[in-house]
């Protein structure tokens, strides 16, 4: 992981999908030194690249890394977390 202090490019820390009826919702945690001010259209861009980015690398692990489930919780409506191995 990258010092935060050195940080000119965004360094995507964590990525969740949200699904719901009206569509889906990302939450997208990253850290970078400068860049754009939120809510300028350079903010929103540089988001929805570390959404593509990071679901185009999670898919890539998917398909070619060895999967574990590492948390399971519930029986009806469930929450399990999977981890994969490197690509």
């Amino acid at each position: 992981m990258s010092d935060p202090r050195d940080m000119t490019r965004p360094e995507l820390r964590s990525l969740s999908v949200v699904f719901s009826a009206g569509g889906l919702r990302f939450q997208v945690r990253y850290v970078r030194r400068g860049g754009p001010n939120p809510g300028t259209k350079a903010r929103a861009r540089e988001v929805r690249e570390l959404v593509h980015v990071g679901l185009s690398d999670a898919l890539q692990k998917l398909d070619g890394g060895a999967v574990a489930v590492t948390q399971e919780a519930g029986f009806e409506t469930r929450m399990d977390t999977i981890e994969v191995g490197e690509a």
